[in-house]
C-alpha cells in the first residue's frame, strides 16, 4: 500500500470549492507569483504580519496582477478564502486531481473537480481517504464529544503505519487542521460513514 500525502493546513471543503470554482482558468504562474508576494512579507515571529483583513491588506501590501488575484479570491468566495491561506487548497486541489494545469499553464477544473463541488459522495470518499479523513471521522464516531488531544494517541499509530511522518511534534499537529474542518461537516460526511461502516451509529443516535 502506498503512503499517503496528507495536506499541510487542510482547508475546509468549502474553502476547497471555492478554491477550484475561482482559481479555474488562471494560471499558475499568476497564482504563484501572488502566493511569492505575499510570502515575502510575512514578517518574522518577533514582529509578525497581521492577515486577518484581506479587504484592507490586499491593496496596501500587493500590487498588480498579484493584487488582481488575490482580490479575486477574497471577493469571489465571499470572504471564505484568505489569500494569505491558499496553500492547503492548492495542494489538495492538484493532489487530488480536482484541478490540473493544462498546456497552455492554466489551471484547469477536471470532471472530478466538479463532481468535488457538487457534493459527490464518491469523489469526497476518494479524497477524503487520500487524506485519512475516513480514519479520523471513525475515531470520532466512538466519542460523543472529542478534542485533538482525546485523538493523539491513535491518530499517531495511524500516521506511522501510512505516512512517511515520524516527527512527533509534525503528527499531533496535523489532527488539529483535521478538527477544524469537522466544525463545517456537511451532510454527505455523514453519509460517507455509513458508506465506511455501515453499522456506524453516531454516538447518542436513537
Amino acid at each position: 500500500m502506498s503512503k499517503l500525502k496528507l495536506t499541510p493546513h487542510l482547508p475546509t471543503y468549502q474553502q476547497a470549492c471555492h478554491f477550484i470554482r475561482i482559481i479555474d482558468g488562471i494560471p499558475e504562474a499568476s497564482l504563484r507569483s501572488m502566493m511569492s508576494a505575499i510570502r515575502r512579507q510575512t514578517g518574522t515571529p518577533s514582529n509578525p504580519v497581521d492577515w486577518t483583513e484581506p479587504g484592507t491588506w490586499i491593496s496596501e501590501r500587493l500590487t498588480d496582477k498579484d493584487a488582481d488575484i488575490a482580490h479575486m479570491l477574497w471577493t469571489k468566495s465571499g470572504g471564505v478564502l484568505n489569500p494569505r491561506h491558499v496553500r492547503g487548497a492548492l495542494t489538495l486541489s492538484t493532489q487530488s486531481e480536482l484541478l490540473i494545469v493544462d498546456l497552455e499553464g492554466r489551471f484547469s477544473k477536471t470532471p472530478a473537480g466538479d463532481l468535488y463541488i457538487d457534493e459527490d459522495l464518491e469523489t469526497h470518499q476518494r479524497v477524503d481517504r487520500l487524506e485519512g479523513v475516513d480514519q479520523i471521522l471513525l475515531l470520532l464516531s466512538a466519542r460523543a464529544k472529542a478534542q485533538s488531544s482525546d485523538l493523539l494517541d491513535e491518530w499517531m499509530d495511524y500516521l506511522h503505519d501510512n505516512t512517511s511522518i515520524r516527527t512527533e511534534s509534525t503528527r499531533s499537529s496535523s489532527v488539529s487542521p483535521y478538527m477544524s474542518t469537522f466544525s463545517v461537516l456537511h451532510t454527505t460526511h455523514m453519509r460517507l460513514l455509513s458508506a465506511i461502516s455501515p453499522q456506524f451509529r453516531p454516538v447518542g443516535a436513537a
